[in-house]
Order: structure tokens, then C-alpha cells, then sequence
């Protein structure tokens, strides 16, 4: 990600979508500080559309976004498990489009569960 990429996807598909949510809202815009997402121009676009951007502080996703610990945390995990079992199954093959359905089913369905989301 490069200042220029944010910016594009702020004004090309952000501002575009959100306008279709809330026309005439304020809209605020939660981010993290990477130095891509923070830039005048995007500012100066921000205010024109009436856009509040509220960067977060850098290291603190732990305890601002509890998702991130609480359910991928556990996804992350199964995910790498089940590559590492393809792998040893398989003598290191590349997992093709064909066969990553397969490997996906069971991280969604041991991955994301109830309680996963609850203690997030």
C-alpha cells in the first residue's frame, strides 16, 4: 500500500460507496496510522465530502479491535494447520483453485464459530 493507492481507492471507491449509503451524512472513516493512509490530499477530499477520517494509534489493534485477537486469531491458526497438513500430505504441491474450497470449508467451519465471536 502507497500513498497514491489509498488515495484512489479513498476517492474511487470509498467516498463513491459510502455517498450511496448516506448521501447527505457525515461519514467517519476509522483507519489505522499507517503513513499510506495520511496524506493533505486526502484531507482536503475528506472535508469536501464531509468526512471525518479518525485514525487509530499505532499498536493498539489488540484492544481496539477485539475481532482481530478474539476470532481471527483462531482462524489464522486453523488455516496454518490445515496447510501444514496439505503439505506433508501432498509433498509441499501448490494448493490450485481446485483444491482450496476443500481446505477453506474447514477453517470456516472451525474458525469462525459462536464463541470464537463471543469471547471477541
Amino acid at each position: 500500500m502507497d500513498e497514491a493507492v489509498f488515495f484512489e481507492w479513498f476517492t474511487q471507491r470509498f467516498i463513491v460507496q459510502a455517498r450511496k449509503i448516506a448521501p447527505k451524512d457525515k461519514i467517519v472513516l476509522i483507519f489505522d496510522g499507517h503513513s499510506s493512509h495520511i496524506s493533505m490530499r486526502t484531507i482536503d477530499e475528506a472535508l469536501k465530502n464531509d468526512i471525518i477520517l479518525l485514525c487509530l494509534p499505532a499498536h493498539s489493534s489488540h484492544l481496539l479491535q477485539p475481532l482481530d485477537v478474539g476470532v481471527f486469531k483462531t482462524v489464522k491458526q486453523v488455516w496454518r494447520q490445515e496447510l501444514n497438513n496439505f503439505y506433508k500430505n501432498n509433498k509441499y504441491k501448490t494448493v490450485s483453485k481446485a483444491i482450496f474450497p476443500s481446505l477453506i470449508k474447514k477453517v470456516y467451519s472451525e474458525g469462525f464459530t459462536p464463541n470464537n465471536a463471543k469471547s471477541g
